[in-house]
């Protein structure tokens, strides 16, 4: 085995791909977003540490401006593509993709703070939906012949500031308010799709995908209910039974 092959399944089975241009589709495409996530989980304790402290909302930009000083030292050295511009940084780094997460802390602050009793018309659930496909649309139009709006500056400002503030507003309105969504969103079949939605974003593209693909269908919507259904296949099969036996050994 090679030592490039070697690096390759040694940042896969670390989920630190995505910290690498040229590595983050190798393995599971997808789960490049997994380093961003495991970045997360690393470095919630020193931000909770922080909050006690200082303003929380400081720390997006300070995490930013260090993605931001990793590319001004590794774009030139050309190890497998390790922050290899400011494009890369941002739209796949947890350095670039930070308030997301913040945003989410915040929406959870705020709901813990607020009198739960409340409730609210549809104001924040249904304008968030208007303003998210906004969004989506917005970013949609700096994409030119096939490529992604966050191919462009403008449209990945869109996709990593603005989208967020939408996304929150909706949970906001998920929680505090009672709608048709909210009741679809809590109807079993719902819940039964999310408890599989690990699972889904799992195989959702790759090996599953192309056989059903190939296979049984190129229709969308047919490849959608069929991988869903091997998504919850796999939660009640899998996920679920390891979840349960782990939980066994910690008790």
């Amino acid at each position: 085995m090679n030592s490039e092959l070697l690096f390759t399944y040694f940042t896969n089975f670390t989920l630190l791909q995505g910290f690498f241009d040229e590595l983050k589709f190798t393995g599971i495409m997808q789960a490049w977003s997994l380093t961003v996530e495991e970045c997360f989980y690393l470095l919630i304790p020193f931000i909770l540490l922080w909050k006690k402290k200082y303003s929380l909302f400081i720390l997006p930009v300070l995490f930013a401006l260090t993605g931001l000083l990793c590319v001004l030292i590794f774009q030139n050295i050309h190890f497998y593509g390790f922050f290899s511009d400011i494009h890369f940084m941002a739209e796949y780094t947890f350095f670039g993709r930070c308030f997301e997460f913040f945003a989410g802390i915040g929406l959870a602050i705020f709901i813990k703070r607020a009198d739960v009793t409340q409730r609210h018309s549809a104001n924040y659930t249904y304008l968030s939906i208007i303003a998210f496909l906004g969004l989506i649309i917005a970013v949609s139009l700096f994409g030119e012949n096939g490529s992604p709006g966050t191919d462009r500056p403008f449209g990945l400002a869109i996709h990593q500031l603005l989208l967020p503030i939408a996304e929150i507003a909706l949970f906001y309105g998920l929680i505090r308010e009672k709608t048709w969504l909210q009741k679809i969103l809590a109807s079993r079949l719902f819940e039964i799709t999310g408890k599989s939605s690990y699972a889904f974003y799992l195989i959702h593209a790759g090996y599953f995908y192309e056989v059903v693909y190939y296979h049984i269908s190129k229709n969308v919507v047919v490849i959608f209910i069929v991988m869903n259904l091997i998504a919850i296949a796999l939660y009640y099969v899998v996920e679920k039974p390891l979840h349960q036996k782990w939980r066994a050994i910690r008790t």
